[in-house]
């Protein structure tokens, strides 16, 4: 392959030149570093010194659009539903507390029905579910055992309504960065983490495109 080529297929090339032009060629390949990676970087330190950061290998990202998040919403309104349709058959048959005691009681609010307009909403991504497992390490080099841990980055572009309707009924938004408590320097972490995944929305949304 001659040196044409060769400058032709690399990303970086480092040229060293000589009276009679390139004399010599060393090809370096750029390896773009993956979003999974820029995650394993995220790290917070306290005031104590102590680095809360991610167990390499450990990254897990799930992307969920608008139309997944209507039906993850809508999964507790229809077995609410469906629950309470059954209570109705049981009674045609038993008395109220055999019927309360296999079902439960019925409930005095059903769950909010999320709204239709989720389906066609022209936004890609909904949020993004990053879990992990985080690790504590101490000044002097201890670490703690790695823990499972997760955050819902949640798309500052999706309307806040969509939110209050997800938080009657689902964890998506307790377990989120719009409900973290900043005094635990844990929780710091994840407010890195949710940075970088918005510093690289647009390379997720092109995942799913």
């Amino acid at each position: 392959m001659d040196a044409a080529m060769t400058v032709a297929k690399c990303l970086t090339c480092i040229f060293l030149l000589g009276l009679n032009g390139i004399y010599m060629l060393q090809v370096v390949q750029a390896r773009q570093v993956s979003l999974t990676e820029k995650l394993e970087s995220a790290a917070y330190q306290d005031t104590e010194g102590t680095t809360y950061k991610i167990e390499p290998g450990s990254v897990k990202i799930s992307i969920v659009t608008p139309q997944v998040l209507y039906k993850r919403l809508r999964k507790p309104f229809m077995a609410e539903i469906q629950r309470e349709e059954s209570i109705d058959i049981c009674l045609e048959q038993f008395d109220r507390f055999t019927c309360q005691s296999i079902y439960g009681a019925p409930s005095k609010k059903l769950p909010a029905e999320p709204p239709r307009s989720l389906l066609s909403l022209n936004i890609p991504i909904a949020f993004t579910d990053i879990s992990y497992k985080a690790i504590a390490q101490k000044k002097n080099g201890t670490q703690t055992k790695p823990l499972n841990d997760s955050i819902n980055c949640l798309n500052r572009e999706l309307p806040n309504g969509y939110w209050l309707v997800a938080r009657k009924s689902t964890n998506i938004v307790n377990n989120s960065n719009l409900r973290l408590d900043l005094k635990n320097p844990a929780n710091r972490l994840k407010v890195n983490i949710c940075n970088i995944i918005y510093a690289n929305i647009d390379y997720l949304e092109k995942l799913i495109k």
